[in-house]
């Protein structure tokens, strides 16, 4: 049992193995949007307790009330990073969900695929989104 992965393992484990792939493959929002849809969707892989949804301030008000989840200052692998819409540096559109990769790699939905990439650094998610975690 001590090599037992914990929660925070599996998401990192999960968010790896969608890497190039559609994580949210329903659509049940457009891609554009999907960001959200597309890390509940693996956080639900890890803790089917856990519902997919469908916004950045819905997954804020969730995850400040469940005591699965605590906020860190120091992110590390499988960490959710979540810039809520409206909050932020102001130069944001719509906010941005996402799950940490070793390295300062940052891993999410890219709005113009769908596809589920390393496509930030935590340095260039701070200066599009300011780092919230």
């Amino acid at each position: 049992k001590d090599n037992e992965m914990t929660n925070q393992e599996k998401l990192y484990a999960a968010a790896i193995l969608q890497l190039g792939r559609d994580a949210s493959p329903m659509d049940r929002v457009s891609d554009e949007v999907g960001c959200v849809e597309s890390a509940t969707t693996l956080i639900h892989q890890v803790l089917p307790e856990v519902p997919v949804m469908f916004g950045t301030y819905v997954a804020w008000e969730y995850f400040k009330k469940s005591p699965k989840f605590q906020k860190t200052d120091s992110p590390k692998a499988g960490t959710i990073i979540l810039s809520v819409t409206g909050t932020g540096n102001g130069k944001m559109k719509n906010g941005h969900m996402s799950i940490c990769g070793k390295d300062g790699i940052i891993m999410s939905s890219d709005s113009s695929t769908g596809l589920w990439l390393e496509n930030y650094s935590q340095a260039s998610w701070t200066k599009k989104f300011v780092l919230i975690h």
